[in-house]
């Protein structure tokens, strides 16, 4: 219970709208009356206002069974900085266009075991889609996207202002569940991923895109954390650490040994020909491959129909080439109109036979270059390696296609096994750029495998590494050393130089990790196991630094979900759901100063 809120305990089973109680006390108890589950509403926005009182909105993923319909609805908690509720109001969460903006792909970081990555031996990142945070909360509102259900390829970002209920809007592509997105300082934001993504893309506060920027190695599934932005630039750290390539070969087989002790080659794709030339996803073996644009560069190709029926050998505006030899591609006509043409990028999954789609999908078939048709070619190898080299691309936005003016460039894969270490990167309108290579990030010549999250800490930075484990494969050869290595807090300065490591207590099976910081500190919370516990099942630890010393403190509740924000007064507080018993749910508040000594606790 928050401190001081008996009284605000009813049932809410026909909430209404406007100010409204909610049961604070064994909250979402299960209708039928069993063992409650791990379903306590999520509390992914808490900041204290300028007068001191806190607020903080509940909302939860698992509509099922339950009295509150979560999937339209959240609740806006209002507290005064003792954490004694003084009023609460049920309001709906966003709608636009037939989608509403659920919490379903709003997490911090999930464990590796989820729906994105379904087994825990599998070398990839936390999940499917993010190192770290895939929301954004902030002085601006709460900015996260929802998928929009018809449709494969497309982000429904909503800029919710929490305590007022008002949103904005913004339809942005490429692919969702696949990018982090991160507020930069004109109030716009950048989101920037790997397959279905792998573009650093820059929209406005009103979800106008400004630029994109093909990144690379985007194959290693690579983990980003944002430092700052400086006159236009954009630095990130970049970690390629996270698992082996869509385009590994052999394939890693998490289920058997086959391939375990086989070298891993990877091939990774180099885009220069980004004025015209976007991808969403592309796949090659182990060979080079280069795709070559501009004057006078053209062959015959294979043309399938948007049903990937053979119809005939047509001439495309571009050559293929494997090393020193010119081989055989086929391609998509979406359009049907007989030729290779891009569009911008639309693509609608329940929709994918309309014409308009951007599906103009080029195979790569690895046989010599003949201005005769193989009609059989893509039937014959569909079950072979070879066939799956392809490239999705789409038209860069705002250019329109012109086959018979295009500049010289090209898109190219290499075989290099060869991955590069941690990364200052600077992105701008004009490109990506490496600032520093082969960045030293952490300490005692650990490999690490994820970058969580940077905040600002006086005039630098604090990056949160490796926070959870993600593989426990001995043989990796990217992932560093076999184990788990402790998760760590680096320090960097105005510079990015690295000018402190800290270690902090960690196990692999921490999850539930929270970063935040004022102008002078850093506060990093999980949930945890307390060895030195023998009452509760598991802990939160909330972790902070003054003058290069570590302190930590054990929080010995149950605790099943939880939110931290900095305070107005330079220590940090807490709000969350614990488990006194099996079949009991409470919702505490608990402040801390600065050496994080308890200023507010639970009555």
């Amino acid at each position: 219970m928050l401190a001081g809120c008996l009284n605000e305990e009813v049932q809410v089973a026909d909430p209404n709208l406007g100010p409204v109680k909610i049961q604070m006390r064994n909250f979402n108890v299960p209708l039928s009356g069993v063992t409650l589950d791990n379903t306590a509403p999520d509390i992914y926005y808490f900041k204290q206002k300028e007068d001191g009182s806190y607020v903080f909105m509940l909302t939860s993923t698992n509509y099922g069974n339950f009295e509150t319909n979560w999937q339209t609805d959240y609740v806006l908690v209002t507290a005064d900085k003792t954490g004694i509720v003084q009023k609460t109001e049920l309001k709906k969460l966003p709608s636009k266009d037939g989608i509403t903006g659920t919490f379903e792909y709003v997490w911090d970081a999930p464990p590796a075991t989820t729906y994105y990555s379904p087994n825990s031996f599998y070398p990839m990142p936390i999940n499917r889609t993010t190192s770290g945070p895939s929301y954004i909360a902030d002085e601006l509102g709460l900015l996260y996207y929802q998928l929009d259900n018809n449709c494969f390829c497309r982000d429904q970002f909503f800029n919710l202002n929490p305590e007022t209920g008002n949103t904005n809007f913004i339809s942005v592509g490429t692919a969702p569940s696949f990018s982090r997105s991160f507020r930069t300082s004109d109030g716009g934001f950048i989101t920037v991923g790997f397959e279905g993504s792998p573009d650093f893309a820059k929209y406005s506060a009103s979800g106008s895109l400004q630029f994109r920027q093909p990144m690379l190695y985007w194959e290693a599934r690579p983990s980003y954390a944002y430092l700052t932005e400086r006159d236009g630039d954009f630095y990130f750290v970049a970690l390629y650490n996270s698992g082996y390539s869509f385009n590994a070969y052999p394939k890693f087989s998490p289920y058997g040994p086959e391939k375990i002790n086989d070298e891993i080659f990877e091939s990774f794709s180099v885009n220069n020909a980004k004025s015209f030339f976007y991808v969403l996803l592309s796949k090659t073996w182990y060979r080079p491959i280069e795709i070559r644009f501009g004057p006078g560069k053209k062959q015959m190709a294979h043309r399938f129909d948007k049903f990937d029926y053979y119809q005939d050998y047509v001439e495309v505006p571009f050559e293929v080439w494997e090393d020193n030899r010119q081989v055989m591609v086929s391609f998509r006509d979406q359009r049907g109109d007989g030729y290779f043409d891009l569009v911008s990028f639309n693509y609608d999954d329940q929709n994918w036979a309309d014409p308009t789609m951007s599906r103009e999908i080029i195979w790569i078939n690895l046989e010599e270059y003949a201005e005769t048709p193989d009609p059989f070619i893509k039937n014959r190898r569909f079950l072979s390696d070879e066939i799956n080299n392809f490239v999705w691309p789409y038209l860069a936005e705002g250019t329109t296609w012109n086959p018979s003016a295009l500049p010289a460039a090209s898109f190219t894969w290499s075989n290099s096994h060869t991955r590069p270490g941690p990364q200052i990167i600077k992105v701008n309108a004009n490109g990506a750029s490496v600032v520093q290579e082969n960045f030293e990030l952490g300490g005692n010549g650990v490999s690490f495998k994820t970058l969580y999250k940077s905040v600002p800490v006086l005039d630098g930075f604090v990056v949160l590494i490796n926070a959870p484990q993600v593989t426990v494969d001995p043989s990796d050869p990217h992932l560093g050393d076999f184990g788990y290595q402790p998760t760590q807090l680096v320090f960097l300065d105005a510079n990015f130089n690295q000018t402190n490591v800290i270690p902090v207590q960690s196990t692999p099976y921490d999850y539930g990790h929270q970063m935040e910081s004022n102008s002078e500190q850093v506060f990093y919370g999980r949930i945890t196991t307390n060895p030195n516990s023998t009452t509760s099942r598991t802990s939160l630890l909330l972790s902070t630094v003054i003058n290069n010393n570590l302190i930590e403190k054990y929080l010995d509740f149950d605790v099943e979900k939880y939110r931290i924000t900095p305070t107005r007064e330079g220590g940090v507080a807490f709000v969350a759901w614990v488990r006194p018993t099996d079949n009991t749910r409470d919702l505490i508040f608990m402040e801390f100063d600065e050496n994080l000594d308890v200023v507010t606790a639970p009555k």
